[in-house]
């Protein structure tokens, strides 16, 4: 049983025209469709919501959303499995998610990693073929999709569910595949708590775990004789400051369920010179595969490499009082001072770092910004 797997998809920037013709779209992705149709299933990471909703949420980023017969020219290409478990899915509020279930069902499209509360987001999903179960978990980072008791939104990663998760499907299927959607953007590693964690999805029970969100490929492992591919970049996702760089290129993970599981990487380009998509040889992207392979599998090598990008990326910056963005340019420039204390990271690194401490505080900011 084969069965590919497709990173985030989106309508955005120039794509948007393109898909005011659906025919015209389908036509876009010929080569992906030929693809598809060499796989007992395909699924898709449909990253933002279909919605006639106006307001989007309160929230760190853009809202985003997709037309509606985005879901039909996905339909046609060949994808009939989609995930939601994602960081736009709630964009604009509970509505927007609800309205995105009923599009889904109108297409008969099946989808998992979402609901209506938290006990339906977490739901397993299981596809049955030539007398093989393959069992699918969804889950994404915490960020402002996610579901809650009362509300619908996304599957949230928490290593208690996942445990309570896994060990309720195992015995249900032949292999267990949990797909997360995670990660630093544009940073084309796992980050050491990444490592950890997907190693303890596999510890627990699952077979293969799959990773996006972080909008450029990444490489893979085999840990305990199971796989893990940490990134598979865009699939289709049109931005307009973005060309020629890790953006535009993505892979498709061809997976084969037998007696034991083998695959294949399908890389491709995507939304560069024109909103397309170009299939093209794994040669084009082994060497740089290879090379973050090795850094992967080297705890220490990773740790630095990740370092360095966290004195790069200066996380604290958001707190500094520098709103607009040309200052913010001159102070990530070192041309203006850091204001915060020493004193002051104490604290914060207290606060977020301490179990009690961030469960307060989230717990604080949450009730704040829900009065507002």
């Amino acid at each position: 049983m084969k069965i590919l797997f497709a990173g985030d998809f989106s309508v955005q920037g120039r794509a948007v025209r393109l898909f005011q013709d659906t025919d015209k779209a389908v036509s876009t992705f010929q080569g992906i469709k030929d693809i598809c149709g060499q796989h007992e299933l395909s699924i898709v990471n449909f990253e933002s919501p279909v919605t006639d909703y106006k307001k989007g949420i309160l929230k760190d980023g853009p809202c985003i959303r997709n037309p509606k017969n985005s879901i039909e020219v996905l339909k046609k290409i060949g994808f009939g499995l989609f995930t939601l478990a994602n960081n736009h899915l709630k964009d604009f509020g509970s509505q927007g998610v609800l309205e995105t279930f009923n599009a889904l069902r109108e297409h008969q499209i099946t989808f998992f990693g979402a609901g209506r509360n938290l006990t339906e987001a977490r739901k397993s999903f299981i596809f049955e073929q030539g007398g093989k179960k393959i069992g699918f978990l969804n889950v994404c980072e915490n960020e402002s999709s996610i579901a809650t008791d009362t509300e619908a939104g996304s599957c949230p990663i928490t290593e208690i569910n996942l445990f309570y998760d896994i060990q309720a499907l195992r015995p249900q299927v032949d292999y267990v595949v949990v797909i997360v959607h995670g990660g630093r953007e544009h940073f084309q590693l796992p980050t050491p708590r990444m490592k950890k964690l997907y190693h303890y999805i596999i510890d627990l029970g699952a077979d293969l775990v799959v990773n996006h969100h972080q909008h450029c490929y990444s490489g893979y492992e085999t840990y305990k004789g199971k796989l893990i591919f940490y990134g598979l970049g865009n699939f289709y996702f049109d931005n307009p400051r973005k060309r020629n760089c890790p953006w535009n290129k993505g892979l498709l993970l061809s997976v084969d369920f037998g007696d034991s599981i083998s695959f294949g990487i399908i890389p491709f380009t995507q939304c560069n010179d024109r909103p397309e998509i170009h299939v093209e040889p794994y040669e084009t992207v082994s060497e740089e595969i290879k090379r973050l392979n090795g850094v992967i599998v080297d705890d220490a090598k990773l740790q630095q490499v990740y370092e360095e990008m966290v004195m790069k990326e200066q996380p604290l910056s958001p707190m500094q009082p520098y709103t607009s963005h040309y200052v913010r340019a001159l102070y990530h420039r070192g041309l203006l001072p850091d204001v915060i204390s020493r004193q002051k990271k104490a604290v914060i690194l207290n606060s977020v770092r301490c179990e009690t401490h961030r469960e307060l505080l989230i717990a604080y900011l949450d009730k704040l910004l829900s009065e507002e």
